[in-house]
């Protein structure tokens, strides 16, 4: 037998002991090499053409180009659909359609991080999550614009979804399931954060049993919108901190987001509802539906009616009794 193996990166490593569980159809954008895995420090190119009994690296552009067809059909059949676990990381570093062919399991640290523009990534139903509870994150699109991610399930990281420097992202059709873990200086288990980034659409996911449900961060944070989302707390009471937050990003400047909308969630099971900070402008909480253990709003200063900038209006607000279930 020998084996292609294609550079992807910054050494030349054995395919085989990184499988590519993404598919992308055989399109002209969507090439087996435009997924990165990695592992250890290493980039990992993520298929690897076998045939005969010598090894053959190739960096010339025209081989590789006559190779690429191949690739894209060969990463349509070479996972199998059963549950798969791994200490990969799989990076997106090309535009174009992607689509999850099966559950996928890390052990630790980011499972799927998205570095380039124009992607499309369809989590076809599956479901990521981390044998690490409360560490990592699930799906990352960082520093890039024109990204949406839909159609999946996914838990127990401590982010589970993080867009971080990017804009125009949406994010719909996702359900989030955390482990019901207890807060350790801060929240375990979030289910989506949004950390200056701008023109970001959340819509239509459903978020259970994490300890914050929905976190906007940053002064570089702008013209969000949230809606439409079901964000619940867990089975105990005392794990289940905010439904949504509005505060300055870590190590920045005191500013937070502002110009977002936030309309027509429900939000239940949370100490507070929603928890916005001072210096976050601006941003309109409209028509959500608020069931909370101690109130809807944790700093109703941060409103127009006393003093801030931001602004609320035909919200239902309610209090539950912080029973465990």
């Amino acid at each position: 037998m020998w084996t292609i193996f294609l550079t992807g990166g910054r050494r030349m490593a054995r395919a085989k002991s990184c499988d590519n569980p993404l598919d992308s159809p055989r399109d002209k954008n969507l090439r087996g090499d435009g997924i990165e895995c990695a592992r250890q420090g290493s980039w990992f190119a993520p298929v690897a053409i076998t045939g005969s009994q010598t090894t053959y690296q190739t960096k010339v552009k025209t081989k590789l180009a006559f190779f690429r067809p191949l690739l894209a059909i060969l990463a349509l059949s070479s996972i199998p659909a059963a549950a798969q676990s791994s200490d990969t990381t799989w990076v997106i570093t090309r535009p174009g359609d992607y689509v999850l062919r099966s559950n996928q399991q890390v052990d630790n640290g980011d499972a799927i991080i998205i570095r380039s523009s124009g992607v499309r990534l369809n989590l076809n139903g599956r479901r990521i999550s981390t044998a690490a509870r409360g560490t990592g994150r699930g799906i990352v699109v960082e520093n890039s614009s024109n990204v949406a991610v839909f159609n999946g399930r996914m838990g127990g990281f401590n982010a589970n979804i993080a867009i971080t420097g990017s804009n125009n992202v949406e994010i719909e059709g996702i359900q989030v399931t955390g482990d019901g873990l207890p807060p350790s200086g801060g929240p375990a288990e979030i289910g989506l954060m949004i950390i200056d980034s701008r023109a970001c659409v959340v819509r239509k996911n459903t978020i259970s049993s994490v300890n914050l449900g929905i976190f906007v961060r940053g002064g570089k944070s702008a013209g969000n919108r949230i809606q439409e989302n079901v964000v619940v707390g867990g089975a105990t009471a005392a794990n289940n901190l905010l439904g949504i937050c509005y505060n300055p990003a870590p190590g920045t400047s005191p500013e937070g987001p502002r110009g977002d909308s936030i309309y027509n969630n429900h939000i239940a099971r949370f100490g507070f509802a929603i928890a916005v900070s001072d210096r976050s402008l601006g941003n309109a909480f409209i028509d959500n539906t608020l069931a909370s253990f101690t109130g809807a709003f944790r700093e109703p200063q941060a409103f127009e009616g006393q003093g801030g900038t931001n602004v609320e209006g035909d919200n239902t607000a309610t209090m539950i009794p912080a029973e465990n279930l």
